[in-house]
């Protein structure tokens, strides 16, 4: 499984008026995402069988 993600410099969209001006120099972008929590379908049950449920598990992803 992988996480991804994008961060971008709005500051362009509509002259600055949505995001405001950026005027650092460290692009590309790095951030750190700390107590992240992605479900992961971890059993989709077939359908034939009404016996079982499809349920969700939520991960902490710690660095």
């Amino acid at each position: 499984m992988s996480l991804r993600g994008m961060v971008w410099n709005a500051s362009r969209v509509q002259a600055g008026k949505w995001a405001g001006y950026y005027t650092g120099n460290d692009a590309p972008y790095v951030y750190t995402m700390k107590d992240v929590r992605v479900p992961l379908l971890t059993e989709v049950p077939d359908s034939s069988d009404d016996s079982e449920e499809e349920w969700m598990v939520y991960t902490l992803l710690e660095d």
